[in-house]
């Protein structure tokens, strides 16, 4: 890489004494410790609590297409938010925006700019970025490998200028600039440049430094470069002594929230590994305080493990002459061997009573077991009932695991004579029964590959830190671009053991489904790569906890364009759906009046062919319809991962929990595989050639169901979060009532549905056949 060595080459930036830049700096902390650094004019609320800052202003359209249109009408019709920021925008639906307000002001931080060498301005088609791997040079440029139209080219980038939120770039011989996340950036080679536009010697300009590193978000760093800088200056430590206070105190706060993620993210060894880590000179008594108040917790939480453990024995060593000691004993060693923190809620009323003299020991273990298989909160104090819900979870999953109709036939005759076992029951045990087939993990945490039992699909597996099959966990099924497998796609959302990425922190399980075999064409054969996703899924949720309620889909590229087509054909099964650098699928022109929808979240780069595409008008179309649909643009950019999305990415899927039972489906479909809506489900559907078929049912205040539809005959999978099991019920079709009665619970039904998609959060009681 050519470049000049000398600083006559970058602009320097020291505009201020030492006095100032110490006032300054300290502005800046008291912003970092009150709220994230702010630079933008307004905050747009999006209905699910998303918050997007940036200039804004409404818009026509993000396509051509719609723009033209909304353009031309007698009134500018602008049914879109656009919130630009320095290195890319966001556009939203005006229906989906909750409320609009002005951010706080602009705190000033230091800009640190670089001469680059500039040897023409010849035009660069941008296809893509191959290779971006190579080094930042100490002058701050590098080498990167360009897709363009005549093939991969070498480009020569230099940064012309650092803030702590967006780095600029500029290509050297082309006229192409654009601008990254800075904390997208490796630190080591920013910092290296910095270094070369600043007078090391002066502590005003080392100052900076130490401020940049604060505002990028890293105390840390901040922290050893101003040791560094007391030092090397130690006749100025009094100047420095409040500054260094305030990091301290932002440090402790950001390790505070660390635990806190930790432990909400189940990941109880590592908080509590931070707290014994937790610095304790000169920091403030609250954050202290907090720390203590989250260790005592984790102290105590073991002291009642113990304690559960040692009572548990001695009440079974009361029972030893029992007649059901032995069941007794499996379902105490199931307790005592699976106790950790997130259990003990469930024997909490054992805990307010193991102490208790007056209480008898069957009363006792039965609060204990009974809390175990259904929940603390519902415990109860007979023993031959506590026991009968453990006979009833383990009759569950044998019906799941069952192969034969015979077999499942003689569970749920098993099933239907244990006393005290009714529906409500059975409800409560489902979330926390044992998993069908779970997996065995591997010692080292690394990636596991399985493939579906009916060998349909094969897809790997990368869980989160400190995985228990004792806790759910959302789901992420990634799916990888042509040329690339499902281990990198996973690498790419979760890193690796070694280097945690954001799923594995967060406690996300992250499946890559070989969705694509032989790198073949997505649009080639849908419905088969739609039924391996599906199969991998479903096998997944047998090997693991799986929250059912948070399952996204996300893919790039092509893998982008396999999310899309699937969520929008099978709305009812996920919380959302990002594509990233994806075509848009033909089939939104068909399914984008459906109704309810998946919540879409699509990132591209400005100058990528596809954002030219005539198919983005369906999204402009489903946005205009009020679907809820984040679209970022990355300006002057072209076909990349877009890594420095994720952040975004995964606070937005943090908010979302799948739509379960919406009142209302309005559909169409053109599929013979796409025949489930929620609960609404076609059968001996003959569908029209060149048009779709369509279906509309309601859920009317007087428990009433209305259905519309082309197909010869449908069911229903109703459930009391869907209508009232206390009142009667009739469901209308063709003008014409095809139910009328009292809605009953099924067990049957609801162990079928269970059997076929593992879905724990979303049980369905009766079957209503038309």
């Amino acid at each position: 890489m050519d470049g000049v060595n000398n600083k006559t080459q970058m602009k320097r930036s020291c505009r201020f004494g030492v006095s100032m830049v110490l006032l300054r700096l300290s502005l800046m902390v008291f912003a970092v410790l009150v709220s994230e650094f702010q630079i933008l004019a307004d905050d747009v609320i999006l209905n699910h609590g998303t918050i997007i800052s940036g200039q804004t202003e409404l818009i026509p359209g993000i396509s051509q297409e719609a723009i033209q249109r909304n353009l031309k009408a007698n009134v500018a019709f602008k049914p879109l938010w656009q919130i630009m920021q320095p290195q890319k925008r966001y556009v939203v639906p005006k229906r989906q925006v909750q409320a609009k307000k002005e951010s706080l002001n602009a705190t000033p931080y230091e800009i640190f700019e670089i001469d680059q060498p500039q040897r023409g301005g010849k035009t660069l088609t941008v296809l893509g970025i191959v290779d971006s791997s190579d080094p930042f040079s100490e002058f701050g440029r590098r080498r990167l490998k360009v897709q363009t139209l005549q093939g991969v080219e070498d480009v020569v980038q230099g940064i012309v200028e650092i803030r702590p939120d967006i780095t600029t770039l500029k290509a050297v011989e082309y006229a192409w600039e654009y601008a990254v996340s800075t904390k997208s950036l490796p630190l080591d080679q920013l910092l290296t440049i910095i270094r070369k536009t600043i007078e090391t010697s002066a502590p005003e300009d080392r100052l900076k430094v130490v401020a940049f590193l604060l505002n990028l978000g890293r105390p840390y760093e901040a922290s050893l470069e101003l040791d560094q800088l007391i030092e090397e200056f130690p006749d100025r430590i009094d100047q420095f002594e409040q500054t260094r206070t305030n990091i301290r105190q932002l440090l402790a706060q950001r390790l505070i929230n660390e635990i806190k993620s930790r432990k909400e993210a189940g990941q109880h060894r590592l908080a509590y590994h931070s707290i014994l880590k937790f610095p304790t000179k000169n920091i403030a008594s609250a954050n202290l305080r907090e720390v203590k108040e989250i260790g005592d917790d984790y102290d105590q939480s073991v002291e009642q493990s113990d304690l559960i453990d040692s009572h548990l024995k001695l009440l079974l060593a009361e029972l030893q002459s029992h007649p059901d000691y032995s069941q007794l004993a499996i379902i105490v060693n199931e307790i005592t061997s699976s106790l950790g923190y997130d259990q003990l809620s469930r024997l909490l009323p054992f805990q307010r009573t193991c102490h208790d003299p007056s209480e008898t020991a069957e009363t006792k273990l039965a609060l204990a077991i009974s809390g175990w298989v259904l929940g603390g909160a519902y415990a109860v104090e007979n023993l031959r009932e506590a026991l009968n819900m453990v006979q009833a979870r383990q009759l569950m999953l044998d019906y799941l695991r069952a192969e034969s109709p015979q077999r499942m036939d003689l569970i749920l005759a098993d099933l239907s004579r244990l006393e005290g076992i009714g529906h409500e029951t059975l409800e409560k045990i489902v979330p926390l029964m044992p998993l069908e087939n779970p997996a065995v993990l591997p010692a080292d945490g690394h990636l596991m590959r399985w493939t579906t039992p009916d060998q349909l699909a094969g897809y790997a597996v990368q869980t989160p830190l400190e995985y228990s099959p004792l806790r759910s966990y959302p789901l992420l099924v990634v799916l990888h671009e042509n040329g690339r497998t499902s281990e990198q796609e996973i690498q790419f959302w979760a890193g690796t053991v070694e280097q945690p990425g954001m799923a594995m922190r967060e406690g996300y399980v992250t499946i890559g489904v070989d969705y694509l075999p032989n790198n073949e064409q997505f649009d080639n054969n849908v419905l088969a790569y739609h039924a391996r996703i599906a199969a991998a899924i479903r096998d997944c949720c047998r090997r693991y906890q799986i929250n059912q309620d948070r399952v996204y889909l996300l893919g790039h590229g092509s893998g982008g364009t396999a999310a899309l087509d699937l969520s929008v054909s099978h709305p009812d099964q996920f919380a959302g759906t990002v594509a990233v650098t994806a075509a848009m699928p033909a089939i939104l022109a068909f399914y984008r009046e459906n109704s309810p929808s998946t919540p879409l979240y699509l990132v591209n780069g400005s100058i990528d062919p596809i954002t030219a595409s005539p198919d983005l008008f369906h999204i402009d179309h489903m946005m205009q319809r009020g679907w809820d649909i984040i679209y970022a643009e990355y300006l002057n950019r072209a076909h990349e991962t877009f890594f420095e999305e994720q952040e975004s990415v995964f606070a937005w899927m943090e908010r979302l929990r799948r739509r379960k039972f919406p009142e209302e489906i309005q559909v169409q479909t053109r599929r013979p595989t796409e025949d489930r809506f929620y609960w609404l489900r076609l059968t001996a559907m003959q569908i029209p050639s060149g048009r779709g078929l369509q279906a509309e049912a309601t859920v009317l205040k007087t428990n009433k169901i209305n259905v519309t539809t082309g197909a010869e005959h449908f069911e229903l999978l109703v459930s009391p979060e869907l209508i009232n099991f206390d009142k009667f019920f009739s469901v209308r079709f063709k003008s014409r009532n095809v139910f009328s009665d009292f809605p009953i619970y099924e067990t049957q039904t609801m162990l079928e549905e269970l059997k076929k998609t593992g879905d724990r959060q979303k049980l369905y009681w009766m079957k209503i056949t038309q």
